[in-house]
Order: C-alpha cells, then sequence, then structure tokens
C-alpha cells in the first residue's frame, strides 16, 4: 500500500468530522476577536456608527461621534457625540467616558463601572414619527435579558434648555443605578450650578421578590426656583419637599412635608397597597393652598384631609373627607373606565358659617347651606339627584329660613326636574315681609340640548 492510500485511509469520518468542529470553534473564538481589533481601527468605528444610524433612521434620528479614543468598547471616550432630528441638534455631549466590567459581561451582565461626562446638553426632546399603539397590558416590574447597572455616573455639567425645564437650567449630577428581574436602586444628586442653589437627593431601593421598598426623596430650591415656574405657581421664594417610606409593599407606610418659606404646605402620612395592578393609597393630614395659587384677598388656610384613591381591574375609585374654612366635603364615588365613562356615587358639601366660607370673595352672605348630590350612569347621560337645604341664609338683605330643595338632573339632552318646597320668613330690603308658611313648588323642568 502506497503512502498516498494510507494517508487517504486514516481520514476516517469521525475525525473528519472532529477537525470540521475544530475549525467551527475556531472560527467563532476569532470572530470577536477579529471585530474587537476593528472596533480598535478608525474604519470600524466608522462602520459601527454607520450601523447605529442605519437602527436609528426608522425614528428620523441621526447620530454623529467624533474622537474615539481607549478601548473600545471596554473603555472608550467619545470627545463628541450629537443626536439629531429634522430640526437639528437635540442632544449633545463632550468627553463622555464609558468604562465597562469585561468579567461581568462574560457572567452575562452588563455593569457600567463609570459613565461621566464633561458636558451633556439637552435642548429638547428628539423629535420622532408617533410610534404605533401597544396593545394594553398589565403594569409590571421591567422584565430585562440581563441585569443592568450604573456604578458611577457623573455628569459635570447637564445642560437643561427652556423646553424641557421651563428655564435653561445647569445642574451637576452624581449617583448610581441597577436594575434586574429580582431587585432595583438608585441614587441620585443633582445641584444646580448657574448661580441659582437648588438641590435634589433621592435614594430608592426596591425589591419586587420580597415585595419591599425603601425611598428617601428631598428636593429643595433656595429662591427663583425653577419648579414654582414649571407649576404655574406665582412664588419667588424658598420651598423644600421631602418624601419618605419603607416597608412592604402590601402595607406601605410614608411621610410627605412640603413647605414654603415658614408656612408648611403639605404634611401627610401615606398608607396603602403598591401593587402595580390593583394599587391603593390613602392619605391623611394637612394642605394648606400656596399664597400665589389663591386670589391676593383669600388668606390660606390648612384643609384637613382623609382620602383613599384605590384603582380596580377597570374602575378608579376615590372615598373620604376633606374640611377647611368652615367647610365640610365628603366624597364616595367610583367610575367605571371599562367602555364609555361612567360614574356612581355620592358628593356632600355643607358649612355652618357661610360668611367664613365665603372671606375674601367679596360676597356679602352668611348662614348655614348644605348639598348633597347623588349620581349615577355615563357621564354622556348622567343621572343625578341635588338636594340643598339651609337653616337660615342671608345676602344683600335678604333672609331666609328652612330652605330645602330637591331636584333632579337627568338624560340627554339635560333636563332639569324636581320639586321645591320652601318655608320662608322672608325679610326684603324694600318692600313688604313675606311670610311663606310650607310653600312647594310641584313640579319644575328646564330642558336643554347643544346645538
Amino acid at each position: 500500500m502506497t503512502e498516498q492510500a494510507r494517508t487517504a485511509k486514516g481520514r476516517s469520518p469521525a475525525r473528519r468530522a472532529l477537525r470540521t468542529v475544530a475549525i467551527v470553534l475556531l472560527v467563532v473564538l476569532l470572530l470577536p476577536v477579529a471585530a474587537f481589533g476593528l472596533l480598535q481601527t478608525g474604519w470600524g468605528q466608522r462602520q459601527a456608527v454607520s450601523f447605529a444610524n442605519d437602527t436609528l433612521a426608522e425614528s428620523g434620528l441621526a447620530l454623529r461621534i467624533q474622537g474615539i479614543a481607549g478601548l473600545v468598547p471596554f473603555d472608550m471616550t467619545l470627545a463628541t457625540l450629537q443626536l439629531d432630528d429634522d430640526r437639528g441638534t437635540a442632544i449633545e455631549a463632550e468627553d463622555l467616558h464609558v468604562a465597562l466590567s469585561v468579567a461581568d459581561l462574560l457572567g452575562g451582565r452588563v455593569t457600567v463601572t463609570m459613565l461621566d461626562a464633561a458636558r451633556l446638553a439637552v435642548h429638547r426632546a428628539p423629535e420622532t414619527p408617533p410610534a404605533p399603539e401597544a396593545p394594553p397590558s398589565e403594569p409590571a416590574w421591567p422584565s430585562l435579558p440581563v441585569d443592568i447597572a450604573i456604578d458611577r455616573l457623573d455628569v459635570d455639567r447637564l445642560e437643561l434648555g427652556a423646553a424641557i425645564a421651563g428655564e435653561d437650567v445647569v445642574l451637576d449630577v452624581r449617583g448610581s443605578f441597577a436594575l434586574g428581574d429580582s431587585a432595583g436602586a438608585a441614587a441620585l444628586t443633582v445641584e444646580r450650578l448657574d448661580g441659582r442653589p437648588g438641590r435634589l437627593a433621592l435614594t430608592a431601593a426596591a425589591d419586587p421578590v420580597a415585595g419591599t421598598l425603601a425611598l428617601d426623596l428631598v428636593a429643595e430650591e433656595p429662591e427663583g426656583g425653577v419648579v414654582p415656574a414649571l407649576a404655574g405657581w406665582d412664588y419667588d421664594g424658598p420651598w423644600r419637599l421631602a418624601l419618605a417610606g419603607d416597608g412592604p409593599l402590601a402595607d406601605w407606610r410614608g411621610t410627605l412635608v412640603v413647605t414654603a418659606g415658614p408656612d408648611t404646605l403639605a404634611d401627610i402620612r401615606i398608607a396603602g397597597a403598591l401593587d402595580l395592578t390593583h394599587p391603593r393609597l390613602a392619605v391623611e393630614g394637612a394642605l394648606t393652598p400656596p399664597a400665589g395659587l389663591l386670589p391676593p384677598a383669600i388668606a390660606p388656610e390648612p384643609v384637613a384631609v382623609d382620602l383613599t384613591a384605590s384603582l380596580g381591574e377597570e374602575t378608579v375609585a376615590l372615598a373620604g373627607t376633606a374640611s377647611g374654612r368652615g367647610v365640610d366635603l365628603a366624597l364616595d364615588v367610583t367610575a367605571s373606565l371599562d367602555g364609555p365613562i361612567a360614574v356612581e356615587g355620592s358628593i356632600q358639601a355643607g358649612t355652618a358659617d357661610l360668611e367664613r366660607a365665603l372671606a375674601g370673595l367679596d360676597v356679602p352672605a352668611e348662614g348655614d347651606i348644605r348639598i348633597n348630590v347623588v349620581a349615577s350612569g355615563p357621564l354622556s347621560d348622567l343621572d343625578a339627584r341635588v338636594r340643598v337645604a339651609s337653616g337660615h341664609l342671608a345676602a344683600h338683605g335678604w333672609e331666609a329660613s328652612d330652605v330645602a330643595l330637591d331636584l333632579t338632573v337627568a338624560g340627554n339632552p339635560l333636563a332639569l326636574t324636581g320639586a321645591a318646597e320652601i318655608s320662608l320668613a322672608m325679610r326684603q330690603p324694600r318692600g313688604p315681609d313675606v311670610d311663606l308658611a310650607r310653600y312647594r313648588v310641584d313640579a319644575v323642568a328646564l330642558e336643554a340640548k347643544a346645538s
């Protein structure tokens, strides 16, 4: 047998299969190395940016990057980055540095050990075509293919344009972030740099498996703040907001305190079930309307609140009480969101001191009044019963006592029907006194239809 024949005979199918597998493995191993090597070249980097732009093309966005340095993509710095839309540059960054943990990547996690920038400017939100409407789905904890973490976030200069913050704002941002299937955490500190002090500090940790949430948020501006301007609040002084809470999601407890200068605008205790699908939240405490949100003649007074809001499968419910300026309010209302919005419930409001309730409104009235509304049905065809009662009313020289009025509002077009029974010992500013004992109007009717 010749040497050539012996060589051919030695190449058994098993040996050829092993040789093929070895070649495939070698190629698989060399491809990432080759790709990694290409990314260190100018040509490879340009191809990566081109691929990113092809991906963004459907959104009408374009990415421009200049000055890539370092070990791409594990520890690299971009001299400039710009995100453009049809109107121009929406977002830009300078000296953007990104460092990744290679070990975590091999373990199936994305850990950004450092994300920092000398300057990040968000002039406005990028304009993109409207996304197709997604089918409705129940809220849920985010499900990610891998755990993501940013160990250190440093932005020396974050510029927010007026389109984002209501006015041009310059901030310093520091923090960290982590999100996975089993837990999430965030720590963030933001301070203003543009000569108008302001600060925000946030720490939060959520564990959906254990069902817990810890939250601590403090935000404040000494004066001339951007938040009052964004809220339409005519106020130029210092303000502070503190929200803190901890505990199981099924019975979470927290507090909210908001101050404006020496005044406390909110001092609220919070309790509830923070279920993502059927949350329930109860608040109890005091709210004081800011002076800048009220007419100048009305002095702010605390309003005591005890309210509970809950979200069901296809309903929203609100129940509780509120009282302030001598006015008491009680409500128990449920709205159905399945199809046309429909409501069912009652609202009661009243005061024993009408003069105090109307103080500052230039309405010279006094006495007592109570209004009770019971309603049900869709908003487009609502049925409601209204009852107004008063033991004594006086205004502009007129006086009336023992007033009772019952009305029914129903249908579409709007129909107002009902009856009124009034006992009057009425005094007129001009003319004789009127004494009507149990005067009854058996039918009241009014119909209104939009043209």
